[in-house]
């Protein structure tokens, strides 16, 4: 930023959210995409708005919102007219990894399985291992689940990757019988235990918590299920969080859903103003850091605050912007 070489510091940031959203750091994952959105789009290089735009799509479908539909359409429409090789391989495949979790919200089992089968990607489609293996049990398709989670083992050896033999013991317990996926959830929870990956782990717990609820071992269910909606709530991973608060209320506690402040309808430029507003910043500091000018930043600024309903940078700051 500061010697203006605005295309590195989209490439960097852009890179950000492949790091912060397996360890969980979804709303710094959001601040980097979106600001990568707005220099990209401030230059005027529309290619390099796609894995921006793959990662605020994703984001938005893992957190169940309606905007992510939006998102998407935008990054195929220029997927299909710049042709980008490697990136555009890869954002492509972000694009079905996101249809996909879009797939499986809407319960939509063939959909999901069939986006997700489409990645090519390698390391994309390690990273959506868990939708994939998700989607592939419940389609019915034991075979290809059961070729992922070999593959999985295999670079899991390779590397030494304690999360990635974690996800694959998680594809095993789905794909056994009641005894042996006791032990293979077991694994999995334990091995996902150091690996700096809450979301995936609580993944693992929620499945583990609805395998034993429905195996009417309700006491032990609980210890999964309450962990694991507590990072899924805190991550505002609403899909995932609302099937452990149903197991919740299933296994005799009740399970409040949490309130949340919609962003949807602010444009990328007026979300990345407030959350940099949020963290502080003047609206001096801001246009430097996105090569705007101070009006530029306050026009964002009060589009902000009257689609938020609020006056002041102090009330900006108590909502929750990610």
């Amino acid at each position: 930023r500061e010697d203006g070489a605005v295309t590195t510091a989209v490439q960097a940031l852009s890179r950000l959210p492949a790091a912060q959203v397996p360890a969980g750091e979804w709303s710094a994952a959001a601040a980097a995409a979106n600001e990568a959105l707005v220099l990209a789009r401030g230059i005027g290089q529309v290619p390099l708005t796609t894995m921006p735009l793959a990662w605020v799509a994703l984001l938005s479908a893992m957190r169940g919102e309606a905007a992510s539909a939006i998102t998407l359409g935008e990054l195929e429409a220029i997927l299909a007219e710049h042709p980008m090789g490697i990136v555009g391989v890869a954002a492509s495949d972000m694009a079905q990894w996101t249809r996909g979790v879009l797939a499986a919200t809407a319960s939509d089992v063939d959909g999901a399985l069939e986006h997700l089968g489409r990645i090519r990607h390698p390391t994309i489609g390690r990273s959506a291992a868990l939708d994939r293996l998700d989607a592939a049990v419940r389609g019915g398709r034991p075979d290809l689940a059961q070729g992922w989670i070999d593959e999985l083992s295999v670079f899991a050896a390779a590397v030494t990757a304690p999360w990635l033999a974690a996800v694959a013991e998680h594809g095993r317990a789905l794909l056994s019988e009641r005894d042996t996926a006791d032990q293979h959830f077991q694994q999995a929870v334990e091995l996902h235990g150091g690996g700096g990956r809450p979301f995936a782990l609580a993944r693992t717990q929620l499945a583990y918590g609805e395998f034993l609820r429905r195996g009417n071992r309700r006491v032990e269910a609980r210890s999964h299920l309450r962990p694991a909606l507590e990072v899924l709530n805190d991550l505002r991973a609403e899909p995932w969080a609302e099937r452990a608060r149903r197991e919740l209320r299933a296994s005799g506690v009740t399970a409040r859903k949490r309130d949340v402040t919609t962003t949807g309808s602010l444009t990328p430029q007026e979300r990345q103003t407030a959350l940099l507003v949020s963290s502080g910043l003047g609206n001096r500091e801001i246009a430097a850091r996105l090569f705007l000018s101070p009006r530029t930043v306050e026009y964002h600024l009060s589009n902000a605050y009257q689609k938020l309903g609020v006056r002041s940078r102090g009330k900006l700051a108590q909502l929750n912007l990610s």
